[in-house]
């Protein structure tokens, strides 16, 4: 096959350049702006791609028992990053990061191989493991592997960079399973106050962000009652009333324990931020508990975040999301209110 000419710049000069490892192709450096010949036509400026010579490796936390930042691993150049996390009794969260100036770091999506999937972080409850992960980071300066929330344990992260894509792989296109460590809250039969406000809390966390997936209210009286129950965002928590924390159940029981905090009350709580960001509101039909008619009592349920959309999001300990009765008195009330979060 011949060997294709050299390219010219706009004064019809040689451009500076130099042949493949195959022989066919040019590999020519930056020409500068856009050139303009004698006759008029415009040639656009011939790019250069670098490739890393050899491929880089590092540690990026050796034995870590906190958190912290860690060692980043340049790697301009290449086009792939292998990382291997091993976990000693650790509990605590792992976070791939990457930069393109050095300075600000966004997340990395990685693949832990031999799996479908697809994560930001790796995160354990006194877990030792050891698992690969593989991400693309072509165009990228470095990668590093900060932990946080670490309360127990070592966690060691070694990372690879090739300057060869990482292969394509074939995922399953029905989502099994989430990644983000998740927890659920129930309290089953919640007598309200009278003229009851707010009847159930979420508090978000200091260091963790919340994001609200799923919610369900139910309940029945010994007078049926149809009435609004209404969902409220506050960034100031309540305080005070008589209330009970519902205990927060990890899904995965490798996951660390829940920041965030559910409460039930049955006292009204001072409610300290009367903005009254309502995000939901829905008739629920509180029927008897032995009802003499065919009507059921009905059920409120939003599901979030399970479309092109949002989940609720609580940022910091002083954000909630609450359920509201408006100021309403359910006679005889015995109310079901179950809640599904994620932390990250």
């Amino acid at each position: 096959m011949a060997t294709p000419a050299q390219p010219l710049d706009g004064n019809y000069k040689p451009i500076l350049s130099q042949y493949d490892a195959t022989g066919l192709q040019f590999v020519a450096q930056q020409a500068g702006t856009v050139a303009t010949s004698t006759d008029g036509t415009k040639y656009a400026p011939t790019l250069y791609q670098p490739v890393a010579a050899a491929s880089v490796n590092g540690t990026l936390q050796n034995a870590q028992s906190g958190s912290a930042n860690g060692t980043p691993l340049a790697l301009l150049g290449n086009a792939s990053v292998i990382l291997t996390v091993t976990m000693t009794g650790f509990t605590g969260t792992v976070n791939f990061e990457v930069t393109e100036d050095n300075t600000n770091y966004d997340p990395l999506q990685c693949q832990q191989e031999g799996t479908n999937v697809i994560t930001t972080s790796v995160t354990g409850s006194t877990t030792t493991s050891t698992h690969l992960y593989e991400g693309s980071v072509a165009g990228l300066q470095s990668i590093r592997a900060r932990t946080s929330g670490v309360s127990a344990g070592t966690v060691t992260v070694t990372a690879h960079a090739i300057p060869v894509p990482d292969a394509p792989r074939v995922l399953n296109a029905v989502n099994t399973d989430g990644q983000k460590a998740t927890y659920s809250a129930s309290v089953s039969g919640l007598a309200s106050a009278a003229s009851a406000t707010d009847i159930f809390t979420l508090t978000g966390s200091a260091t963790k962000t919340i994001r609200v997936t799923h919610l369900e209210v139910s309940g029945v009286a010994t007078t049926i009652l149809e009435t609004s129950v209404r969902v409220l965002i506050r960034t100031t928590a309540d305080t005070g009333g008589t209330n009970a924390a519902a205990t927060a159940f990890p899904h995965d029981q490798n996951s660390p324990a829940a920041t965030a905090s559910a409460l039930s009350y049955t006292a009204n709580p001072t409610i300290n931020d009367g903005t009254n960001r309502l995000v939901r509101s829905q008739k629920v039909l509180f029927n008897l508990a032995a009802p003499t008619t065919a009507s059921e009592s009905s059920r409120m349920v939003l599901d979030y975040g399970n479309r092109p959309s949002q989940a609720i999001v609580l940022r910091g300990a002083a954000q909630q999301l609450a359920v509201n009765l408006n100021g309403v008195t359910v006679a005889g009330p015995s109310i079901d209110i179950s809640i599904e979060w994620t932390e990250e």
